[in-house]
């Protein structure tokens, strides 16, 4: 009998299934040898969901990296800008320092007096590492917590510029995710 190539085997639909189950055990094969060199390299896999009392995530947000904010807009789509933020842990909070008339502050302003969805997202990426902090935001204008959260900006960061308008973002922690360094 003749003989088919590969490619002759594949039109006419014969050994899918071998092929398929080779392919299978070939891919299981290095997901096992990933795990072992994963292990032999002292690298410990964490979930993606983290603890806000993990001391590896305060470490890791004391760092000096800028962030990504992701608020809302009316239509819902997302409305994403680089921002400085601080975390808080005891209090379970993130703050963003921004203008009162920037169109983040007015999004979360507007979800909030709307009855809409004050939810949002910052995001803080180092190479490989990253921290995602999910919850929701409120505008704040006090002087005192103002005045607070350009403390901590100024701690991280440096002094920030005069700003008469400055208002605070404070986002309540609902969830954080990432793949932190050990």
């Amino acid at each position: 009998p003749r003989r088919r190539s590969r490619r002759g085997a594949r039109r006419a639909g014969e050994g899918a299934a071998a092929r398929g189950g080779a392919t299978l055990r070939t891919c299981l094969g290095w997901v096992r040898l990933a795990l072992v060199v994963g292990e032999l390299s002292g690298r410990v896999r964490r979930r993606h969901g983290i603890d806000v009392d993990d001391p590896v995530l305060a470490r890791f947000w004391e760092q000096r990296l800028l962030c990504s904010l992701t608020t809302l807009r009316p239509d819902g789509s997302p409305h994403v800008v680089p921002v400085g933020a601080t975390l808080d842990p005891p209090a379970r909070l993130a703050r963003v320092i921004t203008s009162g008339d920037s169109l983040k502050a007015r999004n979360v302003q507007r979800a909030t007096e709307v009855g809409g969805d004050p939810r949002v997202a910052i995001c803080q990426l180092d190479g490989r590492y990253w921290c995602t902090i999910e919850g929701r935001a409120l505008v704040l204008t006090g002087a005192d917590e103002v005045a607070e959260a350009e403390r901590r900006y100024a701690q991280r960061y440096r002094t920030p510029r005069l700003n008469p308008s400055r208002v605070v973002l404070a986002v309540h922690i609902d969830r954080i995710l990432g793949t932190l360094p050990n």
